[in-house]
């Protein structure tokens, strides 16, 4: 199951026309990386929650071109919270375990090993309900919740605090349905809160760490621009996979070093352009003057400011960046 229900408040105002799943990084739907990550897994069946923009949501997750038959679990009256959206959505579910990812992360972990970690510690714990995909922060990045393991037992023990350079929840995993059974349908239930506190306290909560994996949040306006920038710069030192590379191709060409724009869009000479710079499909009106980048991302502008420069565009709709 993907997570595709989300309010998207912190992507606001973009979110408040089109739903977090479909925001496009490289004019490439956000969750069709997800979808990829699963299809190159063997995986054909999928679960996905709808409320905002439910119609919108589904017809583009619909559009996805590679072989999935998707599930839909309709939260649009009452949306139910990260562990009552899965609870309720496995009602079409037909295997004994599942995968169970957020549709607002790009990562590249493997699945496939993941599914190995999980059934390698069931076979030493029967009782086993969860594995979680943990990854490593790097310095720089956010502080996220450490999540204390035990090695010996390969079970998670605990919580820590806020911290940086500390394994967390990578917000993956692979859930045995048993472990939803006690649980009420259509009601807004809480993962951390009403599920994984107490499972960890039983010792049914499982762990995987893989290093150096791309794992990529669209929790933000900034963060959604540079995940364009991110995948340029993989996609030019060749690093991502077969999958996303040819879907990113498909769409995309380099103009120069870490500067790309969607096929199609004629570009003007007298127009200056400065990387980190991505062009999406979109109506612009520029002047000769108009100097555009670096770190922007524009899918359109009808901007008559002479510079164009830390800010992501879609649909009209424009936010500046704050600078490095």
């Amino acid at each position: 199951m993907v997570m595709t229900a989300g309010l998207g408040t912190r992507l606001m105002p973009f979110t408040g026309f089109v739903s977090k799943p479909l925001l496009p990084v490289m004019s490439v739907p956000t969750l069709f990386f997800t979808l990829d990550q699963l299809a190159d897994a063997g995986v054909n069946e999928c679960a996905c929650n709808l409320h905002a923009h439910p119609e919108e949501t589904r017809d583009g997750i619909s559009a996805y071109d590679r072989d999935m038959n998707f599930h839909w679990s309709d939260e649009t009256v009452q949306i139910l919270g990260s562990w009552g959206g899965v609870v309720t959505a496995s009602q079409s579910f037909t295997g004994k375990s599942f995968y169970w990812l957020n549709g607002d992360v790009i990562s590249s972990a493997s699945l496939k090993e993941l599914s190995q970690v999980h059934s390698k510690l069931k076979e030493s714990n029967q009782n086993l309900e969860i594995t979680l995909l943990l990854r490593k922060s790097k310095p720089g990045e956010a502080r996220y919740r450490k999540i204390i393991t035990n090695d010996t037992s390969g079970l998670v023990t605990g919580f820590g605090e806020l911290e940086e350079e500390c394994w967390f929840y990578a917000s993956q995993s692979v859930v045995e349905k048993s472990a939803l059974d006690s649980f009420p349908k259509n009601k807004s239930l809480d993962f951390v809160k009403d599920y994984l506190s107490s499972a960890i306290k039983r010792g049914v909560v499982g762990y995987a760490k893989q290093k150096d994996y791309l794992w990529i949040d669209i929790g933000s306006p900034a963060l959604w621009a540079e995940a364009h920038f991110s995948l340029m710069k993989l996609l030019e030192e060749e690093k991502l996979s077969t999958s996303w590379k040819e879907r990113l191709l498909g769409m995309n060409e380099q103009v120069s070093p870490l500067l790309w724009k969607t096929f199609g869009l004629e570009l003007s000479d007298e127009v200056s352009l400065q990387s980190p710079l991505y062009l999406g499909v979109g109506d612009y009106v520029w002047t000769e003057k108009t100097r555009v980048g670096p770190r922007a991302v524009l899918y359109g502008s009808e901007e008559h400011e002479a510079n164009l420069e830390n800010r992501i565009t879609f649909s009209g709709v424009s936010v500046q960046l704050p600078k490095e």
